[in-house]
């Protein structure tokens, strides 16, 4: 799970009227928060079923790639093509998606 995707949750739980508390331990609320490493879950059911529905769903989504169109490392155009496709491919997974053939 990546802290885009949460954030992503957070954003439209917000817009929903979902409660954005959440606890640091099974005894102790800590707050409002988007930090992935602060928050095990939220205190509302609700919400916490939501974010796990949100992360499920992000979860089979599987990002095919067309082809590079030039693959050869010994060339400019290659390297380029390659560079970008590298970029791609970390911007998707930084949404918390998957991309095939990885």
């Amino acid at each position: 799970m990546s802290e885009k995707m949460r954030e992503g949750f957070e954003a439209w739980a917000k817009n929903q009227g979902y409660e954005l508390w959440v606890s640091c331990s099974a005894q102790i609320v800590c707050g409002l928060t988007t930090s992935v490493a602060v928050a095990p879950g939220y205190t509302s059911q609700e919400t916490q079923k939501a974010w796990e529905a949100w992360q499920a769903s992000r979860e089979s989504l599987v990002i095919e790639l067309p082809p590079i169109w030039e693959e050869s490392p010994n060339t400019a155009l290659g390297q380029a093509c390659a560079q970008i496709r590298t970029a791609d491919i970390q911007a998707i997974k930084a949404a918390g998606l998957k991309v095939a053939n990885q």
